[in-house]
């Protein structure tokens, strides 16, 4: 039924705090959470024939105003990409392919 692009920045902290009472006593923390999701229509309904490849150019623009890719020591900001169709039964997608947002 459509073809789409999803868009996302993903805030992510993983770190190991010791507690002040037992130092050998420790807890990992593994959150994340989206700083921005957009979605992206890039073709509507269409027939695509079976066993064949099709390939679409997209332009998009993202706010200006967004967090931009980082990696620190205990959080990092990560922007990732998925392309995929709507079709009746499975879906097929690219997965999350990660870039650099500057």
């Amino acid at each position: 039924s459509r073809a789409y692009l999803i868009a996302r920045g993903q805030e992510r902290i993983k770190m190991t705090v010791r507690d002040q009472d037992d130092p050998g006593d420790r807890d990992r923390i593994n959150e994340s959470w989206e700083s921005h999701r957009q979605e992206f229509e890039i073709r509507g309904p269409e027939e695509l024939a079976a066993d064949s490849q099709h390939e679409w150019n997209v332009m998009f623009k993202l706010p200006e105003n967004l967090q931009p890719s980082y990696q620190g020591r205990n959080a990092s900001h990560v922007w990732e990409f998925q392309a995929g169709l709507d079709v009746k039964g499975n879906d097929p997608d690219s997965g999350w392919v990660s870039v650099q947002v500057r």
